[in-house]
């Protein structure tokens, strides 16, 4: 099984194209405009601009802030609020389901290479520990990073960007076997 994994991941890794070829227009990095997917705006969601009609809980998060868990028809929205469940400000959104798109058409069950070519990469070289930076400068949005766990048969993408409001968004792609098995939005 270990050793089925490896060859997964280097499979995956040796289709992965190092520059974007000449005549190709090259691909913008993860932007404000990448938060607007399947009839969702990340920056203005709330509670009640959620689709349908989401399953909500309320949580005393201990540290005197409230916790607004939302699940809903193939998603969970996580907003940090007040002990009412109001002034609600998105925290997170994960999509649960294959049938839902995320940021660039991506959705749970890609493989791995196809969603890596949504995005720009080949900037940096890959670190000694398997990680990478695929855009821009970590810390400073926007930027992208990527990480490969061999052992695990797992890899990470991670795109930030920030909004014209100051807002900063991460869009974490989580990989098992070279297939998107995670899809969620972060305020960071």
């Amino acid at each position: 099984m270990f050793f089925r994994r490896i060859l997964c991941l280097l499979f995956a890794l040796a289709l992965i194209p190092v520059l974007p070829a000449a005549a190709e227009e090259p691909l913008a990095p993860f932007g404000e405009e990448d938060l607007t997917f399947s009839g969702i705006v990340y920056p203005a969601l709330q509670p009640e601009t959620l689709p349908g009609i989401p399953e909500s809980e309320l949580i005393d998060n201990e540290d005197g802030t409230w916790l607004l868990v939302c699940k809903g028809d193939g998603y969970e929205a996580v907003f940090r609020c007040d002990e009412n469940g109001k002034n609600a400000a998105i925290l997170n959104f994960s999509i649960l389901d294959s049938e839902t798109e995320g940021p660039r058409g991506v959705k749970l069950g890609d493989s791995f290479n196809v969603d890596f070519n949504r995005f720009p990469s080949g900037e940096h070289g890959m670190d000694e520990d398997l990680t990478e930076i695929l855009y821009g400068a970590e810390g400073v949005a926007p930027w992208g990073f990527a990480s490969y766990d061999l052992s695990a048969g797992e890899m990470s993408l991670r795109y930030v960007t920030e909004t014209a409001s100051g807002l900063t968004v991460e869009l974490l792609l989580r990989y098992a076997e070279t297939y998107l098995t995670e899809i969620v939005l972060q305020t960071v």
